[in-house]
């Protein structure tokens, strides 16, 4: 039986979760951009801009959530991704 680890490093595939990591990191960036024309949308991006020097860098301010279910919003996963990017590209 053939691993699918295995069949995946030797076509060299991504993973799902590096996939859509990448469609979430082109979505946001093209929101930005403005090619994605959803005025509703760059509204609830709030960018964080910190009042003294932190080692706290992340550029987008993501709301605190009470529910697990409102902490897996998508818009909010995108941003906190943004903040966070993963450290390898096939994770």
């Amino acid at each position: 039986m053939i691993r699918y680890t295995f069949i995946r490093s030797t076509l060299n595939i991504p993973t799902l979760a590096s996939h859509c990591n990448h469609a979430d990191l082109v979505f946001i960036a093209s929101l930005l951009n403005g090619i994605i024309d959803s005025l509703d949308l760059q509204a609830t991006v709030s960018f964080h801009v910190p009042s003294h020097s932190t080692r706290h860098h992340s550029l987008f301010s993501v709301p605190t959530h009470l529910t697990s279910y409102d902490h897996h919003q998508h818009f909010h996963r995108m941003l906190r991704l943004l903040n966070h990017p993963p450290n390898t590209p096939n994770t």
